[in-house]
């Protein structure tokens, strides 16, 4: 028999039906139907309100999420607004009236930048010689000025010389309890140079 031309009679047909019965021929997905199933587009609908109109309108359960408009028209018009205002500020939404609002946070930040702490933070290391007061086998990572007595609380010991200490990552005390236990030591050391 010559190869690729081979046709199936009606015998070969039989055959392949017996051998093949019971099987399941074709591929079922693992997403098939089972039983109990409840399809993703069944019709229970969920109110929602028009983000332009304020009309309440009913959508189906696969949009519950996403629908924010009753219409084309709605969502047309709101569309336009937002990019005609694209880049605009609103005065009444900035600084102390926005939402996201968390006080002067920044201006700490901008105070901690300034040429006084840069240079008060310089001149604290150059006194240590940039090395750890509680120098021992723990250390580790780089070193950090500290303040003996807190930024915020104490803001005219800010640049004292006094008020600052050279301690490694290890040695520097992160919470506030470990702080109030370490200044006496901490003071006791910069005062007996």
């Amino acid at each position: 028999m010559p190869s690729g031309v081979y046709i199936k009679t009606e015998k070969h047909r039989e055959n392949l039906s017996i051998a093949l019965m019971g099987r399941k021929t074709g591929f079922v997905p693992k997403t098939a139907f089972k039983k109990g199933h409840i399809p993703w587009n069944k019709d229970e609908k969920h109110k929602k309100e028009c983000m332009v109109c304020r009309k309440v309108f009913w959508v189906n359960n696969f949009r519950k999420n996403k629908a924010k408009f009753c219409s084309r028209q709605c969502s047309n018009g709101y569309n336009i607004t937002r990019t005609s205002l694209k880049g605009r500020k609103f005065p009444e939404r900035t600084g102390e009236n926005h939402p996201n609002w968390k006080g002067d946070k920044c201006k700490k930040r901008q105070q901690r930048n300034d040429s006084a702490y840069v240079n008060w933070m310089r001149s604290i290391k150059k006194r240590d010689n940039n090395t750890c007061w509680l120098s021992n086998e723990e250390c580790g990572g780089y070193n950090i000025v500290h303040h003996i007595f807190n930024w915020i609380k104490y803001p005219k010991l800010r640049y004292e010389l006094t008020n600052g200490i050279t301690l490694c990552q290890a040695h520097h005390p992160i919470k506030r309890a470990k702080e109030k236990l370490f200044r006496k030591l901490f003071s006791y050391l910069v005062n007996q140079e």
